[in-house]
This record gives C-alpha cells, structure tokens and sequence, in this order.
C-alpha cells in the first residue's frame, strides 16, 4: 500500500503542471491517480480550472469524484455516459 501512494503521490507531481489554469478537464468515473494530481493542481499549485466527470453506473464512481473536487474548491459537472 505504501508503494502505491508514494506512486501516486510522484504521479501527481509529475502531471499536475499539465493542469492549466482556466482549463477543462474531462474525466470518467474515479481514480484515486486522477484524483491526486488534480487536487494537487488546485491546492498546491493554486491554479484554477474545472473538471467534466464522465459517471458510468452503477458505482457512482464519477459523482463522487466531483464531490471530492467540489469539496477541494473545484468546480466540477458531473455527465451521464448513457
């Protein structure tokens, strides 16, 4: 477990400057990946931008995704991919 998270933390490092300011970001259902680097952006980096989240049921995955990112100050619409 502690191999993942240091992955997914120099993941998050690495791709985070990819996250532009006043981009969109399109994504679909939850990663913890995606989630990490994304949050990052917003909260270490401070850049400002909004997420599309892809929701594919029956897991709900992508609207809790955009409840994590709306709670980080991320705006965040979540689409139905059906």
């Amino acid at each position: 477990a502690e191999f993942s998270t240091q992955a997914r933390d120099r993941i998050a490092v690495v791709g985070s400057p990819f996250i532009r300011e006043g981009s969109v970001v399109l994504t679909h259902g939850r990663s913890k990946v995606v989630e990490a680097l994304l949050l990052r952006a917003a909260l270490v980096e401070k850049k400002r931008f909004r997420v599309m989240v892809l929701e594919g049921r029956p897991d709900a995955g992508g609207a809790k995704s955009a409840r994590t990112y709306a709670n980080a100050g991320i705006p965040a619409t979540v689409v139905l991919d059906s």
